[in-house]
């Protein structure tokens, strides 16, 4: 499994070999929050493009608003 996620499965200390599965446990832990944290930035920069182009639209309804407003006698 640890393969499958992208997780090491070498000893971090005291030097190489294979790792203990209490290390291998944690390895897959750290490589699935990894997963799930990129996941999270790449859904939220694509929400903030949405967000800015709402924005953009609101602030030029906002200009329009007010230009007809003060063109009115």
């Amino acid at each position: 499994m640890a393969l499958k996620v992208g997780a090491s499965t070498v000893k971090l200390y005291p030097g190489y070999g294979d790792a203990s599965e209490p290390e291998i446990i944690q390895n897959i832990h750290q490589a699935l929050q990894t997963k799930s944290m990129i996941a999270a930035v790449k859904t939220s920069y694509n929400h903030v493009i949405v967000s800015i182009i709402l924005a953009l639209i609101a602030f030029g309804s906002m200009i329009a608003a007010f230009i007809a407003a003060c063109s009115k006698p």
